[in-house]
């Protein structure tokens, strides 16, 4: 965004400046964290928080702020915006850059599919348009403007998507996007809590499109009709997976391959990855846009068969030789690639970071777009950059650290060896028809087909809904037991990236593995082993003291190491009955305590047995009178102020406490609620997903699987997928007590499940080798596998294999 200071200053409510006002390139940010150079940004300061992270932006390079008040140590090379609102002042500052295009603007909402749908057409217009959309899900009320700032001189249509999660949001998001075209996805119940009724939710929806000419939407959907009746007057483009003669009407020709009709005539017919009903209806709508914008039926029968499925975000995975692979061959434009270059930020400072990188947009302008990649680039500090295709190669020079150029991935697959990648952070971006993935494929370390998703924004969503319940409280998340399955390190980086107090572990040797990891968090072990004295003073750990016998045993071996002082977290047991100290013991505990000041009192903390269980809301209040006794003596006793915490994921979402100081969230982080009234605020964090091995047909009286123990009836089209007992679908789940997901489809387990692998019943859905399975995710949830085990979420999840690979994902 090019612009000078003093419009800057009155677009955003603020004083003008005098003196020289040249003008400046500035981009928004509003996390400190994701700057990697500065010089660019234009910071917004959103509360608290961000008026506290200036400082960090001004050490790396930034010197334009807007925030609600100036800053008690401000800089006199620094330039401050003061208005009341730094939000609205981004929302101004987003409208009024709009409104300074003459180009068309596409807006896209509804609750699911928005982003799929965004993304797809993106990639169609690209071909034929130079597009900026929002990068990834940015369709909130920071993202949408953010997204929308990016318009620049050379931008001839942009794709917009707006999400609401309350009343009087799309209103102001509408005001930044003005769509002239709206496009309407699948309306589900994502966000109803906040709203009186659906039929509310979806009004405000459709404020979206009150300066639209042409709307897009599902023919057969519910809400269509009612959206004819609100804009009598503007074009209704129709999307049908079953009326011919619908403006676009889409079908399966086969199980990869779609037919498309225009106005009741046949326009083509190509591959296509997936014919579920979700899929195609979203490439309807992104169809429909395309051909409203003029996109011939043969540059779509060239893309669509290109286009790629919604999973295909950045993913964070295990690489070969100690490396960590960053695979974003999602998309490729400059918007994802500062965002895949911000999480690269985040990875360990020890390793060495790689950079390999296609071509972008055949139509984009070349000499420009390549040099703000290398400036981006080289602000990253790569050791190893290499380049694929003959556009990106010609500016070769620009980029620091460059290696080596190859016209197309071929080349590169026939000279890489992954031998010279050791110990590296490898970021891997470039244009889908590349086929980037080849290269990723050899460069991730090898496990089988069953994986465990990570959504780490859905996490950070969580997060921070757990963080408002606690309050001004602070949190300790629990990343024992591999993180509840999830991966231990890389869920602590990314818990210490979003802010969090403190983290918990069961053993030492998992919290000496998070240090070598680079957590600089304060970390307690719950669990910690009498020889590992050594192992909580050398990485600073901050063991749980719940008997007398493990305090001796901390006092002897910090005189056995000379060492000086240990945090120490003192458990009291007020009705659990596994681990603590009896409240009897208090006077005992205090008077050790206070002859040994080396031992320093962190927090004193209980357990609630039964926080989740409203019939048992007077024995959990006895617990926290029993535990506020103890801690209240000895903190008076000792002279000290111990941060005091009793709530877990369930405490925190159902009982409303005496303030405390700290609260511990566990299994809620990934979206699993103790409390079903808490299920609607959080979003699916993990999805365990395998693929098809095999499939084949047999017929009566054949049967499947050992034993015997697999019968049908009649014909039967069987799926064998790579997922067994030791991977962490049990053997109970056999026999059909289960059903897998394909697609739209839910398929049955048949016979025995073995150690490696299982089949399922297929018959009549379509399906090949290779597509993806989903064990359990949003449909079928954790908590239908937990029902039909007869268990709990916590022992299906922390019960995953660890040879299942895990992929963090970000949108």
């Amino acid at each position: 965004m090019k612009i000078r200071l003093n419009e800057l200053a009155r677009l955003l409510g603020s004083e003008a400046f005098t003196g020289d006002d040249p003008l400046r390139d500035l981009q928004p940010e509003f996390d400190s964290r994701r700057i990697a150079a500065g010089s660019q940004v234009l910071f917004f300061a959103f509360g608290e928080k961000g008026r506290a992270s200036c400082e960090d932006a001004y050490r790396k390079g930034c010197r334009h702020f807007v925030l609600d008040r100036m800053p008690e140590h401000p800089h006199d090379d620094a330039f401050y915006f003061l208005t009341p609102d730094p939000l609205q002042a981004l929302q101004n500052l987003a409208a009024a850059h709009r409104a300074s295009f003459r180009i068309p603007v596409i807006g896209i909402t509804g609750s699911n599919g928005k982003t799929i749908v965004k993304e797809w057409l993106g990639q169609i217009l690209s071909r034929r348009m130079r597009v900026t959309q929002n990068p990834g899900s940015y369709n909130s009320q920071i993202g949408v403007p953010v997204s929308v700032l990016h318009l620049n001189e050379d931008t001839e249509i942009g794709i917009f998507e707006a999400g609401i999660s309350r009343p009087g949001e799309m209103q102001r998001l509408e005001r930044i996007i003005r769509p002239e075209t709206g496009i309407l996805t699948f309306i589900g119940d994502a966000h109803a809590e906040n709203f009186e009724s659906e039929q509310a939710k979806f009004l405000e929806k459709t404020d979206l499109f009150l300066h639209c000419k042409t709307l897009i939407a599902e023919k057969e959907a519910p809400h269509t009709e009612t959206l004819r009746k609100l804009f009598p007057g503007k074009e209704l483009l129709s999307v049908s997976l079953q009326d011919t003669e619908a403006s676009l009407y889409i079908k399966a020709a086969t199980d990869k391959e779609v037919e498309v009709w225009q106005n009741g005539r046949l326009l083509l017919r190509c591959a296509f990855f997936r014919t579920d009903r979700t899929s195609l209806l979203n490439l309807g709508l992104a169809l429909a846009a395309a051909l409203h914008y003029g996109v011939s039926a043969e540059l779509l029968g060239a893309v669509v068969p290109l286009l790629h499925p919604p999973e295909g975000r950045l993913r964070i995975q295990n690489g070969i030789n100690g490396s960590i692979l960053l695979n974003d061959t999602y998309s490729a434009d400059f918007q994802s690639l500062k965002i895949a270059m911000e999480e690269l930020h985040r990875m360990p400072v020890q390793l060495k970071r790689s950079l390999i990188l296609s071509d972008f947009a055949d139509n984009e302008p070349g000499e420009k777009l390549y040099a703000e990649i290398a400036r981006l680039a080289n602000s990253y500090q790569f050791e190893k950059v290499i380049l694929i295709g003959p556009e990106i190669s010609r500016y070769a020079s620009l980029f620091n650290g460059f290696s080596t150029s190859f016209a197309q991935t071929g080349d590169l697959l026939a000279e890489l060896n992954p031998a010279s990648f050791v110990q590296e952070a490898i970021l891997i971006k470039g244009a889908r028809s590349f086929g980037l993935e080849r290269v990723a494929a050899i460069l991730e370390e090898k496990n089988h087909e069953c994986v465990l998703e990570i959504n780490l924004d859905a996490i950070s969503h969580n997060f921070k809904h757990y963080r408002s319940l606690a309050g001004k409280a602070r949190l300790m998340v629990m990343v024992k037991a591999f993180s509840y399955g999830a991966g231990a390190v890389e869920m602590a980086r990314h818990l210490q990236y979003l802010g969090a107090d403190y983290l918990a572990v069961a053993y030492a040797d998992e919290g000496v593995q998070l240090r070598q990891g680079g957590i600089q968090l304060p970390i307690m072990v719950m669990s910690p082993e009498i020889p590992s004295v050594s192992a909580l003073v050398n990485y600073d750990l901050e063991p749980e003291i719940y008997s007398f016998r493990s305090l001796h045993f901390l006092i002897q071996g910090l005189q056995e190491l000379g060492h000086g002082a240990a945090g120490v977290h003192i458990k009291i047991d007020s009705g659990m009955h596994r681990l603590g100290f009896m409240p009897g013991e208090t006077e005992a505990l205090a008077e050790l305590l206070a002859a040994n000041p080396q031992i320093k009192v962190r927090s004193i903390f209980t357990h609630l047995a039964a926080a989740d269980d409203p019939a048992m809301d007077d024995f959990s209040r006895e617990q926290l009178r029993r535990f506020y006794e103890s801690a209240d003596y000895l903190s008076e006793r000792l002279g000290i102020r111990p941060l005091l915490h009793a709530q877990n994921t369930a405490g925190l979402e159902r009982l409303h406490l005496r303030a405390m100081d700290m609260a511990r969230l566990g299994i809620g982080l990934y979206g699993i609620a103790a409390d079903p009234a808490q299920q609607v605020f959080l979003k699916n964090a993990v999805s365990f997903k395998t693929r098809i091995a095999a499939i084949r047909s047999i017929e009566e009286p054949e049967t499947v699987g050992y034993g015997r123990r697999g019968k049908i009836k009649g014909k039967a089209r069987i799926a064998t997928i790579s997922v067994g007992y030791a991977d962490g679908f049990p053997r109970k789940l056999g026999l059909g007590r289960y059903h897998v997901k394909i697609g739209d489809h839910l398929c049955e387990t048949l016979g025995s499940i073995c150690m490696d692998m299982c089949m399922i019943d297929v018959t009549g859905i379509p399906c090949s080798e290779g597509d993806e399975v989903v064990l359990f995710g949003e449909n079928p949830d954790i908590h239908v596998m937990a029902r039909a085990l007869d268990t709990i979420a916590y022992e299906v999840l922390t019960s995953i294999g660890q040879r299942v690979k895990r992929i963090y994902i970000r949108e």
